[in-house]
């Protein structure tokens, strides 16, 4: 009889229970922390990407001649103008500064008294940002790409890999490993001087 006591005292007691609660319920809590953390980290990227594409376009505008038109030297400085504005957003570049070519822009930059941690976050937003260009008669459309780093630890692997499956493949020409495109659109009329 006594032993069926302390069989049924093994089963009611609670010494262990908030340990277990503790151990079940905090790795879902950080987990739904850190995905809060990344949602708006991508939600401050998708409005700095669509203030970049009304950037560039409003670049694009005043780089644009009618009567000579070198489309290259446009998009060049439209995809210039919305890699100012995601400088702020692109992480450092990750190699010594000695082993990068100083070209003009870059040298333009320094001669605008930037600081090196710009420069390097400006020479990453140009590896991670695509720009394309379209023009009609009387508008110039802008579409700018910007490959967003995920950044906060678990939660970037659980998005990158939701992405492929949901897109397909996705293959990127830079070093981050884990980027989700975010793309925006801007179109402006294109004013005419006579």
């Amino acid at each position: 009889m006594n032993s069926k006591k302390s069989i049924i005292s093994l089963y009611v007691r609670e010494e262990g229970s908030a340990l277990i609660s503790f151990v079940i319920a905090f790795p879902v809590f950080l987990l739904m922390i850190f995905s809060i953390m990344q949602i708006s980290l991508l939600f401050n990227a998708k409005q700095l990407i669509n203030y970049a594409a009304y950037t560039a376009v409003r670049t694009g505008i005043v780089s644009y001649d009618s009567n000579q038109v070198d489309e290259s030297q446009v998009l060049n400085e439209v995809k210039k103008s919305a890699c100012v504005v995601l400088a702020s957003i692109s992480p450092k570049l990750r190699i010594a500064s000695y082993d990068l070519e100083i070209d003009a822009s870059r040298l333009d930059l320094y001669r605008a008294g930037l600081t090196e941690n710009f420069i390097e976050r400006f020479e990453m937003a140009k590896t991670l940002t695509l720009a394309k260009l379209e023009t009609s008669e009387d508008d110039l459309r802008v579409e700018i790409t910007y490959h967003c780093p995920l950044v906060v630890p678990i939660i970037n692997a659980i998005i990158y890999k939701g992405y492929q499956l949901t897109s397909g493949s996705y293959s990127t020409s830079h070093s981050i490993k884990y980027a989700l495109p975010i793309s925006a659109t801007c179109t402006l009329q294109i004013e005419k001087f006579k």
